[in-house]
């Protein structure tokens, strides 16, 4: 379901059983967060997949209030990497998805960088997968608005294999619809 913040969405959320959420109007916004964590909370559907605009900040907000409308979250996105220049990337990444630790049933996530990254090893995957042992892919994109319109962004995927060796590949962009469909 396209989440749009109307009577019909409300409507909708709160009647039918939704697995699978995108909005983009909400980012940090504690009305906008409050108001959505509200209708999420009445809907009687077991949410599997989330993406909003900046997760991390939303979902901090929500989960300390109530986990319960999200403790089924197999894919969510997008988390919005922090940049702190004194920390290296693995440092960045890994605190950008602190807020993330009460959803333990994670096997998917997209990351968003505003810079360009430097390339990520496998060893991040592993790390990251420390605090969700259920993750098996993992997306690091760029966000399109933070480069020249001629930039090709890409997205690196990872994946864990049967015998949990993570494999990077580079691919086009994806968005929402790309990752809800997966």
């Amino acid at each position: 379901m396209t989440y749009i913040d109307d009577s019909f969405s409300r409507a909708l959320l709160r009647s039918r059983p939704i697995k699978r959420l995108a909005t983009f109007q909400y980012g940090s916004r504690a009305s906008a967060t409050r108001d959505l964590h509200e209708n999420l909370e009445k809907s009687p559907g077991e949410l599997t997949h989330l993406f909003v605009k900046d997760l991390r900040q939303w979902l901090e907000k929500s989960i300390a209030v109530n986990l319960e409308p999200y403790r089924n979250l197999q894919s969510v996105g997008c988390v919005a990497v922090l940049l702190d220049r004194a920390k290296t990337q693995e440092e960045n990444v890994l605190n950008s998805m602190k807020p993330l630790i009460p959803l333990q049933r994670l096997e998917e996530i997209e990351l968003m960088y505003h810079w360009e990254p430097e390339p990520v090893a496998a060893v991040l995957c592993e790390r990251m997968c420390q605090k969700h042992p259920r993750l098996r892919r993992i997306f690091f994109s760029v966000d399109l608005f933070s480069h020249s319109p001629d930039y090709a962004p890409k997205t690196m995927t990872w994946e864990r294999d049967k015998a949990g060796l993570w494999k990077g590949t580079r691919g086009p962009l994806l968005n929402w619809w790309d990752y809800i469909c997966q």
